[in-house]
């Protein structure tokens, strides 16, 4: 499992509610393509020195290498300032992206966040 993790802000008098709508929205596609196998949007609720990431964190899944790097070609072929990646790119003022990789398995019983179609 991969986890594409972005943090980011939002543009001056962009509202939380519509921002975050816009960046939903496109994750919400790219999960009802079959490009993305869970996601989740976060908020620091951390105020001033006490956080140095942006306010917001997407935390997307993709299952291995390959769907993430299948995913990463379809965005690119489709552009990055169309659609809903360049709606992002109109609502968003700062990003910073990290990818993990999971090291261990999920513990028995644990419930994965998985989009919802």
């Amino acid at each position: 499992m991969i986890h594409y993790n972005v943090w980011f802000a939002l543009k001056e008098g962009v509202g939380e509610e519509s921002g975050l709508g816009i960046v939903d929205g496109f994750l919400r596609e790219l999960c009802a393509a079959g490009e993305v196998s869970a996601y989740r949007l976060l908020k620091n609720t951390s105020e001033g020195a006490r956080t140095k990431l942006p306010r917001y964190h997407a935390v997307i899944e993709f299952d291995d290498d390959e769907a993430l790097s299948k995913a990463m070609k379809n965005q690119a072929a489709r552009g990055i300032h169309t659609g809903g990646h360049g709606q992002i790119i109109g609502v968003v003022s700062e990003f910073r992206v990290e990818i993990f990789r999971v090291l261990t398995p999920e513990p028995t019983g644990a419930t994965r966040y998985a989009c919802e179609i």
